[in-house]
């Protein structure tokens, strides 16, 4: 499937989508300014080139990644995927490996990058950024920035021949970004906007999540996780920039 980078709520998680960035007020782009000057305080880069957004609502991004999965991962390819998983013991014989896929990476869709584009997409039913959807943002402009420093599309994100370094340098990513987020909450957020943000995360509606087999749930969370532990052993900013020169070959 195509790699886009994306959040889910606090947890974050693949969707890919094209839309409109029409008609949103000077307040929410002023919020969108703010959090990327924030940003770029956080991660020490500034931008090349201006970064475009793309404004599209919860529903629309449900409904174009319901789409666009079902273009890139056809089921006959999930057929054959789910075989290996059973005789791995990984899955039960009658649980589906497509629908359990499509559930969960859809279930709480919040926002993106699209480096294949160089567009951030920001999710957004209203009119002004709430604490959570800043920290999303957040977490999706560093992305941007990687893109504009890195190029993210010469790292081997979607190797389908060596897994493990697809999933070796997609850590990297996020977890770069990831601390990026985790920066933006504890210095630019109030103590009531910081709360906030703790109570709709732990409200987040994540059955499908909670239900799906223990390795999909796990290599979700994985390049999260393990890349924030990596990215911090690295020593800061300087030593997470050279590691874009000199990427980790294995998990």
């Amino acid at each position: 499937m195509k790699r886009v980078f994306c959040s889910l709520a606090l947890m974050l998680i693949i969707a890919a989508i094209v839309a409109s960035g029409c008609g949103k007020s000077d307040s929410l782009r002023q919020d969108l300014e703010q959090v990327s000057s924030d940003v770029v305080e956080i991660r020490g880069l500034t931008p090349k080139d201006e970064v475009e957004y793309r404004f599209v609502t919860s529903a629309q991004l449900r409904e174009q990644f319901v789409s666009d999965f079902e273009e890139e991962y056809p089921q006959e390819e999930a057929r054959i995927d789910q075989e290996v998983y059973v005789l791995l013991d990984l899955m039960e014989q009658d649980q589906d490996l497509y629908t359990i896929l499509l559930d969960v990476l859809s279930e709480q869709i919040a926002g993106f990058y699209d480096y294949d584009l160089g567009e951030l997409y920001v999710v957004s039913d209203r009119e002004e950024l709430g604490p959570m959807e800043r920290v999303i943002f957040a977490h999706e402009y560093a992305h941007a920035l990687q893109d504009q420093y890195f190029d993210l599309s010469s790292l081997p994100l979607e190797e389908e021949d060596n897994s493990d370094l697809s999933v070796a340098a997609v850590s990297l990513t996020e977890g770069d970004a990831l601390l990026v987020q985790s920066s933006y909450m504890f210095d630019y957020l109030s103590a009531d906007e910081l709360q906030a943000v703790l109570e709709e995360s732990q409200e987040a509606e994540m059955e499908k999540f909670e239900a799906a087999p223990r390795f999909i749930r796990e290599s979700i969370l994985a390049p999260y996780e393990e890349g924030l532990s990596f990215v911090l052993a690295l020593g800061g900013w300087e030593g997470i920039d050279q590691a874009y020169g000199d990427l980790p070959q294995s998990t």
